[in-house]
């Protein structure tokens, strides 16, 4: 694992963290917004580290935008990701929030836009809701993947979808599942099935510092007519995520 980036992370993290009030952390919405800095290693020895700001505007409507790196156990580059969020309140006891989102990846296999929706679900059930998120997506295969597929045009374009079951208990722990789905098509097609299970906790009285801990199982399927490749990789991950 990196230590060196996780340790200068955590450093200029308790520099800009401030005190945020313990109500208004929920970490386990997904259609809300905060201002967060997280870092996190997996037993892979990748580190990755996660940067969030947010705004409310007057009319409630609620902004955000988030930034992930993530280092090899080596110390070098391998992907990262940006996100945009527009979250509106709508009067609506099912779903009461939805956000619009733009979701810039990059990685050593391609590069891609999404553009898309999310919603929550409220189910009734005290501590339970559903979120589900949808959206169109497009990019560029990479230079080794065209290489590695032997094809000769790089462009791409699809779908991603996925499901989100959330539980929170009444002192803030949650746990979660969601399976994600995302294919993409061109001279190669590509799909990739991720299965997470998430769980995290708050570790101060404020709420303003958490644990979460997750599982992943990444099912990735690459081919052409001539040519099939898979890989089905698991991994763990511990992060620490300040809210200011």
């Amino acid at each position: 694992m990196n230590y060196k980036f996780l340790a200068t992370s955590a450093a200029s993290l308790l520099v800009l963290s401030s005190p945020v009030i313990a109500e208004d952390i929920d970490p386990s919405d997904l259609t809300k917004t905060f201002s967060q800095l997280s870092i996190g290693g997996s037993n892979t020895g990748n580190a990755k580290i996660i940067g969030s700001l947010s705004h409310v505007l007057e009319s409630g409507t609620a902004l955000m935008g988030t930034l992930e790196a993530t280092m090899n156990n080596e110390g070098d580059y391998s992907d990262s990701r940006f996100q945009y969020y527009h979250v509106l309140n709508v009067d609506n006891k099912l779903t009461p929030r939805w956000a619009a989102s733009l979701d810039l990846i990059d990685n050593s296999m391609f590069t891609t836009a999404n553009i898309g929706a999310a919603t929550v679900f409220k189910t009734g059930i005290e501590g339970f809701d559903i979120y589900a998120r949808a959206g169109y997506v497009q990019g560029v295969y990479s230079e080794d993947f065209q290489n590695m597929m032997e094809i000769t045009d790089d462009a791409n374009n699809g779908y991603m979808g996925g499901v989100y079951f959330s539980y929170v208990a009444s002192n803030g722990m949650y746990v979660q599942y969601f399976p994600e789905y995302m294919s993409l098509s061109g001279d190669a097609d590509f799909t990739n099935l991720k299965n997470s299970i998430q769980f995290g906790a708050p570790i101060n009285d404020a709420k303003s510092i958490w644990m979460t801990f997750k599982y992943e199982n990444i099912k990735n399927t690459m081919e052409t007519a001539s040519t099939k490749y898979e890989t089905d990789d698991n991994a763990v991950w511990g992060f620490v995520k300040f809210y200011f």
